[in-house]
């Protein structure tokens, strides 16, 4: 602690820690409260085998430094207005975005967000729009949790403001908490068709969609994607949550495979997928005890999510230098199969997704 309080900006080394495990917090204190609960987490909250896994680089469980809170949210805009909606609604809802993000670990994404904001897309003050994203990043950067938006189906006027949305995300600096927007790729191809002939527009989507602002996301009519690790079920309307992720190290698989050895790669990778579901069983366990006693805590239904990283050099691997995308397609549809065997094995809700690899990824 001497040490670690004598030299602020020098990056603490977590006790047990694998090479490369980054650290997410900012401040001294918030680095050293992580370190502890890494600790802790390591000893006291996986299982030995779990433990072992992380640590070897086999798995990497997502942010050990705050286990007991869920990483994600994503909170219907209707459920945060107080009445209808009025001009000053959108700005009474990022008070309750800055409560909401005390609780989780990485960020809010407020459901449903063209509807609200429809308003001051209306509005005759036409910088009103770009006021309350300003705003919005001021909160994020504040409560240092990403406040991000997404956007679904409606009539036309939602249809208006979704469009007003983008462009006016597309006029916002590139700072580093600016919020992101995620759209189903359907809605996302319906509106570049139906504006095909606006080029301010589509060079405000293409340059969201290289700075990784505007997400496609993709679903059926029985579950939408409405965040990283977060599925919504029709006509499900309560707060989501991803409570926890784990990340599996795909070119590791693949290497103790060996080439042409898809055989034995599904083998190691259905192994994999029960290894990562018990890891987050076990920090399930660990958060239904911890946060049950405690006020304040969003209710809603939570899940759990598995993230493959590294698949391109694992096929790489696998064909001995060809990358085959079916095959690809196969290691991928059978993970999801694994997994949905595992989670229900242990009454556990588990998404397979991309979202959280880039951590992992630099790790391995």
């Amino acid at each position: 602690l001497r040490t670690a309080l004598a030299h602020e900006d020098a990056p603490l080394v977590p006790a047990r820690a694998a090479q490369c495990e980054e650290l997410a917090e900012r401040g001294i204190h918030q680095r050293i409260a992580g370190d502890v609960l890494r600790r802790f987490a390591l000893h006291e909250v996986l299982g030995d085998e779990s433990a072992r896994a992380h640590l070897a680089g086999d798995l990497h469980v997502l942010d050990l430094g705050r286990p007991q809170q869920a990483l994600w949210c994503a909170v219907p805009a209707t459920l945060l207005q107080a009445g209808g909606a009025q001009a000053d609604a959108p700005y009474d809802v990022l008070d309750e975005l800055a409560v909401v993000a005390r609780d989780v670990a990485h960020g809010v994404v407020l459901e449903d967000a063209s509807a609200l904001l429809s308003p001051l897309c209306a509005s005759s003050r036409g910088s009103a729009l770009e006021t309350w994203l300003r705003a919005l990043c001021a909160c994020a950067s504040a409560a240092g949790r990403s406040l991000d938006l997404q956007v679904g189906g409606g009539g036309a006027r939602s249809q208006t403001a979704t469009d007003r949305l983008v462009e006016a995300l597309a006029a916002l600096p590139h700072v580093g908490l600016a919020p992101r927007l995620f759209i189903d790729h359907s809605d996302l191809a319906r509106r570049l068709e139906d504006r095909s002939a606006d080029a301010g527009y589509l060079a405000a989507v293409e340059s969201l969609l290289l700075a990784g602002r505007l997400v496609p996301t993709w679903g059926t009519d029985a579950v939408q994607c409405v965040g990283p690790g977060l599925h919504r079920h029709a006509h499900e309307r309560a707060t989501l949550a991803c409570g926890g992720a784990v990340a599996i190290n795909l070119p590791r698989i693949a290497l103790r495979a060996g080439p042409w050895r898809e055989d034995r790669a599904l083998e190691l990778l259905s192994g994999a997928a029960n290894a990562a579901v018990a890891a987050l069983a076990e920090l399930a366990a660990f958060q239904r005890r911890t946060r049950g006693s405690r006020p304040g805590d969003l209710r809603g239904r939570l899940a759990y999510a598995v993230t493959p990283v590294g698949l391109r050099e694992a096929l790489a691997t696998l064909g001995d230098g060809d990358v085959r995308p079916d095959q690809g397609a196969r290691l991928v549809g059978f993970l999801a199969e694994a997994l949905q065997r595992a989670g229900d094995a242990k009454k556990l809700a588990v998404v397979l997704t991309p979202y959280f690899g880039a951590q992992a990824r630099a790790r391995f």
